[in-house]
């Protein structure tokens, strides 16, 4: 069967138009992490909030959710009627389920919690979780442990877990899609926690100390304050701005910003080398 070419087209630009409107509505569903408005109903496995347009949105209540009230962790039914709530939602196969319900002032302190570095006790420690009490008045907070949690303790970094219940740590958090927050690092100072976070980085400012092209490696004097020796892949890139360089061209006391990431063995190497130019007098 004959297809004209001109019908072909018009055919084939509105497949891609119903394929854009597709995955563009997906990709808007997928971001709405965020629901807001006033409780207007609760139901054991639901929730559903008022809009400010006037419209409803609901979502699933898995055993899961942690519900927030002034605060403190509570149970989804401590909230009374027309409530403002903000719900942080995921999409799993059961449909759109709610990870952290909480009123504002609750909310504004997750969101803090996220992003901040935090100063507190320690009331418990467990293979995959850290309890603290954080702010004044001191307030129960738990964090998940990773593989990737650092420790640190005496101006060094620890292998394990150092501290003991009333032990004063500063905490650096990482937001993760499930809604819960990790210890990025634990260390008892914020120097040292800083310092950690800065070693877990995928990339890291500092000034060149030294290069060793038979050793592969090369000396930082990070932004941080932290003097580290970091390796080299063998394909490492040298750049200032659009030029490619040498490594030869690396000299003592440039400002770099390095790129690491882990090779097929796992290691974690310098692949890129970014070198400020230098600036005129």
């Amino acid at each position: 069967m004959f297809v004209p070419a001109v019908l072909l087209v018009i055919q084939t630009s509105k497949l891609h138009k119903q394929r854009f409107r597709r995955q563009a509505a997906v990709r808007k569903t997928v971001r709405s992490t965020l629901i807001t408005g006033y409780l207007a109903q609760l139901e054991a496995k639901s929730i559903t909030l008022q809009l400010s347009n006037g419209s409803q949105a609901s979502c699933l209540l898995p055993d899961s959710v942690r519900c927030w009230k002034n605060r403190q962790a509570v149970q989804a039914d401590s909230f009374a009627p027309h409530t403002l709530l903000y719900i942080h939602v995921r999409h799993t196969k059961n449909g759109v389920e709610a990870t952290d319900v909480a009123d504002a002032a609750s909310w504004q302190w997750l969101v803090f919690l996220r992003k901040a570095i935090q100063h507190g006790t320690l009331q418990k420690a467990q293979n995959r979780s850290l309890t603290l009490l954080l702010g004044t008045p001191p307030l129960p907070f738990t964090y998940t442990l990773g593989p990737s949690t650092l420790w640190g303790s005496k101006s060094a970094q620890a292998v394990s877990n150092p501290f003991l219940p009333g032990a004063e740590v500063w905490v650096i958090p990482r937001a993760l899609a499930s809604g819960k927050i990790e210890a990025r690092a634990v260390a008892d100072t914020k120097q040292l926690a800083l310092l950690l976070k800065e070693r877990s980085a995928p990339i890291v400012h500092g000034v060149v100390k030294a290069l060793d092209e038979s050793a592969h490696t090369i000396t930082l004097l990070t932004a941080a304050g932290d003097v580290r020796i970091l390796a080299l892949s063998k394909e490492v890139e040298v750049r200032q701005g659009r030029r490619v360089l040498s490594l030869a061209a690396i000299r003592a006391g440039a400002h770099v910003l390095v790129r690491i990431h882990r090779n097929t063995l796992l290691q974690r190497v310098v692949w890129r080398i970014s070198v400020a130019a230098a600036r005129r007098r």
